[in-house]
């Protein structure tokens, strides 16, 4: 193992570097999973925290509920926070963004028209059984995010700087060089 750390981690005695993910780098991170974290106040004055599945609609954090749940309340009310992440315990690396902004509630009770494209629709499946009949937007008003990773990491795009993350297909695309 070097000073620098390897494969597995920093080097043992090494903090790991905490980086500070710009907007780009925060919506990148949050189109890499379909798994994040509502908080909300609960009605008895603690913060509930529901794990929820979710996609990425443009800039837009997009996911479904129950109606009548905590969450359909707290999203009618406009005050909630969504939080999604992603760690490699072994590793000492993760990430984690924060979405804050202004809530939208969309019902489709007897069938109606998803309030999302047609590629986000057929992604968002709920993993909780019943009817998920309220759709939840977020605006992505306020991003922030974090990033750890072993010493002398950055928050550079794994595949180069010109790669961008494909929402539809979860995939880094690199554009064709000619080589």
């Amino acid at each position: 193992m070097t000073a620098q750390g390897d494969e597995d981690g920093p080097a043992e005695g090494r903090a790991p570097r905490v980086s500070v993910l710009d907007r780009s780098q925060c919506l990148e991170h949050l189109a890499r999973t379909s798994a994040g974290r509502v908080a909300y106040p609960a009605p008895d004055g603690t913060v509930a925290v529901v794990p929820v599945a979710y996609v990425l609609d443009g800039e837009d954090v997009v996911f479904r509920t129950s109606s009548g749940s905590g969450v359909d309340r707290a999203a009618r009310e406009g005050v909630l926070t969504f939080q999604a992440d992603e760690a490699d315990v072994r590793r000492r690396t993760g990430w984690s963004v924060m979405v804050v902004g202004q809530v939208e509630v969309h019902r489709t009770g007897g069938g109606g028209r998803p309030p999302v494209g047609e590629d986000a629709a057929t992604l968002l499946r709920p993993w909780a059984p019943g009817v998920k009949d309220v759709w939840v937007r977020v605006r992505a008003e306020r991003l922030s995010g974090r990033r750890v990773g072993p010493v002398g990491s950055t928050t550079q795009r794994p595949h180069g700087p010109h790669a961008t993350w494909h929402v539809a297909s979860r995939s880094w695309v690199v554009p064709y060089d000619g080589r």
